[in-house]
């Protein structure tokens, strides 16, 4: 895994020299500190994602663009197997209704609506 994020990286950076790479998600898998020792990429967090266990992080080959990252306390308690119904389905139909669903409605639990009345005097309106 890490001969594979390091040969995208390289790739990508022989095209664009002063690009910027950031690569983030789940990277249980991968040995963050052979990668940082072969690579220079920088991990972005330091902190527990997922119970004590650093599971998702972001990596990248220019870190001081980034101030340092910090938790947010979940508002809601979810877990991975919320999306087996997705990942697993054999029904593609069902599968993204699923989805759109469950995305629709979390939507609404976390992002609070508000109406306001637009008049034609509003700057933009």
């Amino acid at each position: 895994m890490t001969e594979y994020v390091m040969d995208g990286v390289d790739q990508f950076l022989e095209h664009h020299p002063n690009g910027l790479a950031l690569c983030g998600g789940d990277v249980n898998q991968l040995d963050l500190e052979e990668l940082s020792n072969l690579s220079g990429l920088e991990a972005l967090i330091d902190f527990p994602t997922r119970g004590e266990l650093v599971l998702n992080n972001c990596i990248t080959n220019n870190e001081a663009l980034f101030s340092r990252c910090f938790p947010i306390v979940p508002q809601m308690k979810t877990d991975h197997k919320t999306w087996s119904h997705v990942n697993y389905s054999r029904d593609l139909e069902a599968a993204v209704n699923f989805l759109h669903s469950t995305i629709e409605r979390l939507m609404y639990e976390c992002f609070p609506s508000k109406s306001v009345r637009m008049s034609s005097r509003d700057p933009h309106g």
